[in-house]
């Protein structure tokens, strides 16, 4: 991808930005319409839609007349550039990733009206996914620069096709993938190729052989039409200094770039063969999607998510931990309008939902039972050389000590309630999770019998120590960077940037 390109897209992002206001909770949703297609104007199609206000649209009769509005987060009518779009869907998520958060863009809509050209866009005008990742390695740089922090940076793509989950990185592998479950970060996949990389050009070398690798056929609606559904992650963990060491808890969030096939009528679409299968699956797991934002916003006690891999793999994103932002193409075509308005239906019921997202680390438990023994032990020796008075905190701010301890008791019990909570999730590690506990039981034991010492210490003293223990990830070695797999594979599928589906009309 052209850097220049990237650039002048980001300049425009960086402008339109100071202008948005973002929804932290609920699903984030925006609807970008695309230009008519030359087919499409060939056969004398007209624009079915009337956009308002950046956030609304109508559709309309044949004779012009508003017939029934649509309201969202956002409505983008063309010719929108990405970049807006960007601005609008892909900032906020980007932004509570680099804060802790795990974050995830899913394009939807039917077949040809432009989902994958959103994401993933042209050498002219790049797509979100690239925007995202060339904004990820920027605050990451600067994160470096200003903070001294250290980050650990690995990428995989995978796709759903026909209900198997096929590794985009690795595609002889063969292998049969399964999902499996992670208490801390949720749905993963097994056995699934995972990168390092150290630059925002290596993602983008690796995002190429992934898309060249991608299942896509020809159809009478879309020269390039996707047949699976596709899911780019990027992991980044990170760990900032905390006085003369790292801190021993990391910030260890994902991002996820989620491109989803298009639903298909197949009379319209032409498809036959396989093809009729391959649509019979995608428009399964849409139905799927949808009957999972159904029940979430009903408030069901069950919600099948396990009833596709799509709706399994996304349950953090749905009604989960994640911030969750969705972008919904669609054709202006009046002759599409049916496909559109359940479109739309889809997306007005996805900004009911409500995700309970919160900043995710990885512990190094033992780094972390380090660290609260040697605050314990600097409050001991405070109490020695005379206890009580007033304290400053790290953050500037004066406290009693008595507050000091009492705040540091309350923080150990916390974490120890927090393993032991951890402890029961992981049954493989039940043994280190029970020893850890206790360990951090008897430190609670230690702050709390430091509190009654201080209250009888009748002198003053000034103690600048902090509260706030973050457990780092350690970064890998750098001799492990050099045995990543250099994805050069032949080509099976698709070239980037070849007919890519919405490309020649969005």
């Amino acid at each position: 991808m052209d850097s220049v390109a990237v650039a002048g897209e980001r300049g425009k992002v960086a402008t339109l930005r100071r202008q948005q206001v973002v929804r932290p909770t609920n699903i984030l949703v925006g609807v970008r319409a695309r230009p008519l297609s030359e087919v499409e104007r060939a056969a004398d199609d007209e624009d079915a839609w009337i956009y308002e206000g950046g956030d609304a649209l109508w559709e309309t009769t044949v004779d012009g007349e508003k017939l029934r509005r649509y309201a969202f987060d956002y409505a983008f009518e063309p010719p929108t550039g990405t970049s807006q779009v960007y601005a609008s869907l892909g900032v906020p998520i980007v932004e509570a990733v680099m804060e802790g958060y795990h974050g995830t863009v899913f394009a939807y809509g039917q077949t040809g009206s432009g989902k994958t050209f959103t994401l993933m866009g042209a050498e002219e005008q790049p797509g979100m996914t690239v925007l995202a990742i060339h904004d990820c390695f920027q605050r990451i740089e600067r994160a470096i620069e200003e903070q001294g922090a250290e980050f650990h940076v690995r990428v995989s793509y995978l796709e759903i096709y026909n209900e198997n989950i096929l590794d985009l990185l690795n595609p002889s592998g063969g292998a049969r993938l399964t999902i499996g479950h992670d208490p801390v970060s949720g749905p993963h996949v097994k056995g699934l190729t995972e990168e390092v990389v150290l630059s925002y050009d290596r993602v983008i070398e690796i995002l190429r052989v992934g898309e060249r690798n991608r299942h896509v056929t020809s159809t009478r609606l879309n020269m390039a039409s996707s047949r699976s559904h596709t899911l780019f992650r990027m992991v980044i963990e990170a760990a900032f200094p905390h006085g003369d060491a790292f801190a021993h808890g990391a910030p260890h969030p994902c991002l996820n770039m989620v491109d989803l096939a298009g639903s298909e009528n197949v009379k319209r679409s032409g498809a036959s063969g396989q093809q009729v299968k391959e649509a019979g699956h995608i428009n399964t797991s849409l139905v799927t999607l949808g009957t999972v934002i159904s029940k979430l916003v009903e408030g069901a006690e069950h919600v099948p998510y396990r009833d596709s891999k799509l709706t399994r793999l996304l349950s953090s994103s749905l009604g989960g931990n994640a911030r969750t932002a969705v972008v919904v193409t669609m054709s202006p075509s009046g002759r599409c309008v049916p496909e559109t308005r359940r479109s739309l239906q889809f997306a007005l019921r996805a900004m009911r939902v409500v995700n309970k997202a919160r900043v995710n680390e990885v512990a190094d438990r033992a780094a972390l039972v380090e660290q609260l023994r040697r605050e314990i032990a600097e409050l001991r020796a405070a109490l020695v050389e005379g206890g009580g008075g007033m304290v400053v905190t790290k953050q500037g701010e004066m406290v009693s000590a008595e507050e000091m301890l009492r705040r540091m008791h309350e923080y150990h019990e916390q974490e120890r309630a927090r393993i032991e909570e951890e402890g029961q999730a992981e049954a493989a590690r039940a043994d280190a999770g029970a020893r850890t506990a206790s360990e951090l039981a008897h430190l609670a034991f230690a702050a709390a019998h430091a509190v009654a010492k201080l209250e009888a210490a009748p002198t003053a003293a000034r103690l600048n120590c902090g509260t706030s223990i973050r457990p780092s990830a350690t970064p890998r070695r750098e001799q492990e960077l050099s045995t990543a797999r250099d994805p050069t594979r032949s080509s099976r599928r698709c070239a980037p940037g070849d007919g890519r589906e919405g490309a020649a009309t969005a």
